[in-house]
């Protein structure tokens, strides 16, 4: 049985055949997706952290266990670095504190 529905989208009224029908047919058609479209939304996969990494493996030329050594490798590196070059400011520091405690017991006598 067609009755009068106002479309959801551009407020508009049509004759619907249905009771469950939203939409005027032109905005229906606006809206309609094709069957690749449809299967494509289905198939994306959002990249994990793992498959980030394998994929800048691949982009390296080199195996994912091959790769991910490297990378621990340059990292444990880069942290044995900046751990040197605290390590080396601290003694400085402390030179430099002994310098001044040394100038000024040296001023009072």
């Amino acid at each position: 049985m067609p009755m009068f529905k106002t479309c959801t989208a551009c407020k508009e009224t049509f004759i619907a055949e249905s009771p469950f029908i939203k939409l005027c047919p032109i905005c229906n058609a606006k809206s309609q997706t094709t069957p690749a479209e449809r299967a494509q939304r289905k198939t994306r996969i959002t990249p994990d952290r793992l498959m980030l990494d394998v994929r800048q493996a691949d982009a390296a030329g080199k195996s994912y266990g091959r790769w991910r050594y490297e990378e621990t490798e340059r990292r444990r590196k880069e942290e044995e670095e900046e751990r040197r070059k605290f390590e080396e400011r601290q003694k400085r520091r402390e030179q430099m504190k002994a310098a001044k405690e040394n100038e000024h017991g040296e001023s009072e006598t």
